[in-house]
């Protein structure tokens, strides 16, 4: 079916990611989502501040994956 991903094809999302100068504005995007949510969360508490805290959490994994796409192309070149 399209649309569905099985968990494997999920890894090959990064290769979309090409060339690897056009992954740096999405890394900045990243980087300022996470600073925003950071700025919020001290104004958070229970659970509210859980769910922001999943969600910052989500967002440094991309951009993890995002700036190690850009290490590697750096490397490679």
């Amino acid at each position: 079916m399209r649309g569905t991903f099985e968990c494997t094809e999920l890894w090959y999302f990064p290769s979309a990611c090409q060339p690897a100068r056009s992954c740096h504005p999405i890394s900045l995007l990243l980087k300022g989502a996470e600073t925003n949510a950071d700025d919020i969360r001290p104004h958070l508490s229970g659970f509210d501040a859980e769910q922001l805290w999943n969600v910052i959490h989500g967002v440094e994994l991309a951009r993890g994956v995002i700036d190690s796409l850009l290490a590697d192309a750096a490397r490679s070149n």
